[in-house]
């Protein structure tokens, strides 16, 4: 239990940043969280909207959140753009309340995602819930790339990196991603990164467990009857308490499974 509770934190942890320094276009300014495409030159960004998401290329992060920082463009007015790992992205519910698992794309809003719809870029996976209904949450009234108003909540949520397309998403978004999207599936709604992590190791385990708990049952009773086929009655009393273990396991298994995904 004890190994199984702390094993998820170290994969999680290992979802790290990884960065690239890019040139900020003449008269854009861009802050930590911005979402942000390449321009004509592929070393240069603009906030991102949905003119030019074709072109996304990552979150804006702050100096020292990258764990891999690469140095592409030694121009002075640069910034780190995360293309990897889970980091904090500006997001606004123009596109409908956020939940965990939903795929965040760019939207009409200059640097700010939305929940992904239709065949919109998207910069990858939510970890967290973001609704207009949040006591913590302020309404906005904000302008979009062609002039229009929006009456929007505005904030920040963790979303794993993985930028891709539409349907597209699960396969560019890595083994997390896979993860949260089999999950999704089966339990028929979103679910964060760290529940389809919990999820998957507890099957494994599980599995695993099973596997060597009747080979072992298996493999001991027929050397034993082997060596003193006297032993039959001890043998299958054996086998009836190594089935009883087996679905113990396969209860708790499914009843942590439960309590993770729901």
């Amino acid at each position: 239990m004890l190994l199984l509770t702390l094993m998820p934190f170290g994969t999680v942890a290992a979802l790290q940043v990884v960065s690239r320094s890019y040139t900020v276009a003449s008269g854009s300014v861009v802050a930590a969280g911005d979402l942000v495409s390449t321009m004509g030159d592929q070393d240069t960004v603009t906030l991102a909207n949905t003119d030019n998401g074709s072109r996304l290329v990552g979150v804006v992060v702050s100096a020292g959140q990258s764990a891999v920082a690469i140095n592409g463009t030694n121009a002075q007015n640069t910034v780190q753009v995360a293309t990897s790992g889970t980091c904090n992205v500006f997001v606004s519910t123009v596109g409908g309340d956020i939940h965990a698992g939903d795929a965040i794309a760019v939207s009409p809003l200059n640097g700010i995602g939305m929940r992904a719809q239709g065949t919109l870029r998207t910069i990858g996976i939510a970890q967290a819930d973001f609704t207009s209904s949040d006591a913590n949450t302020k309404s906005y009234s904000v302008k979009d790339q062609s002039g229009g108003t929006h009456q929007v909540a505005l904030g920040t949520v963790a979303v794993t990196i993985g930028i891709g397309s539409g349907s597209g998403l699960a396969a560019d978004a890595g083994v997390v991603g896979n993860l949260q999207t089999t999950a999704g599936v089966i339990v028929g709604h979103p679910v964060s990164a760290l529940q389809a992590i919990l999820a998957f190791l507890v099957a494994i385990i599980a599995v695993g467990s099973l596997i060597a708990l009747v080979y072992g049952s298996i493999k001991g009773g027929v050397s034993a009857i082997g060596r003193n086929p006297l032993a039959r009655g001890s043998i299958y009393k054996s086998l009836a308490q190594v089935i009883a273990m087996a679905c113990l396991i396969v209860v708790v298994a499914g009843a942590m499974l439960y309590f993770t995904l729901r």
